[in-house]
């Protein structure tokens, strides 16, 4: 898990821009992967208590630095304004959920994709769900001044 964190984290500082930051997490998530498939399959299927009880303390304790890091390149990049501002635990869904699915399904043989052509894919993606809004000369209308949303029974 540290291989996968420290590549993380190091996209994260060699990229200066916010995009290209994101997008190239979602490769190397998908490359990490792709690299250490026996790895990735136990840690996708093993949950079991025991094994997790006994490596609580030190995978507890790089977790807790690794989204301490995380968080605060989210929070930077919110304020820059080159993120838009989300609650914390809609980011990983946006980011991170949509490529380990893929990389979970494509580790069971669901490769009907290749996986240069789905991260970039899902990189892109990734970067939409992320990027803020586009400013535009249009104001917003008030939240109040929206109609609310009809459904229609069928």
């Amino acid at each position: 898990m540290r291989d996968y964190q420290n590549g993380y984290l190091r996209e994260l500082e060699r990229h200066s821009g916010a995009e290209v930051a994101v997008k190239a997490v979602v490769r190397h998530h998908l490359n990490w992967i792709a690299s250490n498939r026996d790895l990735a399959r136990f840690l996708f299927q093993h949950r079991d208590p025991e094994l997790r009880r006994a490596t609580k303390r030190p995978v507890g304790a790089a977790n807790r630095r690794f989204f301490k890091t995380v968080t605060s390149w989210l929070e930077d990049q919110v304020r820059r304004g080159t993120i838009r501002q989300l609650p914390h635990e809609l980011y990983y869904g946006l980011w991170i959920a949509p490529v380990q699915e893929f990389g979970r399904r494509w580790l069971h043989g669901q490769r009907d994709t290749a996986t240069d052509q789905a991260a970039e894919i899902l990189a892109d993606a990734a970067w939409r769900s992320l990027a803020p809004p586009e400013r535009s000369d249009v104001p917003e209308p008030d939240a109040d001044a929206r109609a609310p949303l009809e459904v229609e029974a069928r």
